[in-house]
């Protein structure tokens, strides 16, 4: 849940980047606040991202064993037939 709300900051605040940035064209006419909270919502969401994909792949591997750590099953003995009494 986290990585994809991070996802969907930081792609949220790349598209602000992206459709504005012909509009402030530079810093100097007061767009550093945008600029920077704009910058904010991608950073933030990136890292959010990151953190959320990488809690998720640890967990999927605390679910089950690797393959060499997994407990070894018996062997299961053959049935012998009864005789009938």
């Amino acid at each position: 849940m986290h990585a994809v709300v991070g996802a969907i900051i930081a792609a949220s605040g790349g598209i602000n980047l992206a459709t504005f940035a012909g509009v402030c064209r530079g810093f100097g006419n007061g767009c550093q606040p945008f600029a920077i909270t704009a910058g904010g919502m991608v950073a933030a969401g990136a890292g959010m991202f990151v953190w959320g994909l990488w809690t998720w792949l640890t967990s999927k591997n605390a679910v089950e064993p690797p393959a060499d750590l997994r407990p070894i099953q018996p062997v299961p003995l053959p049935v012998v037939p009864s005789p009938n009494l």
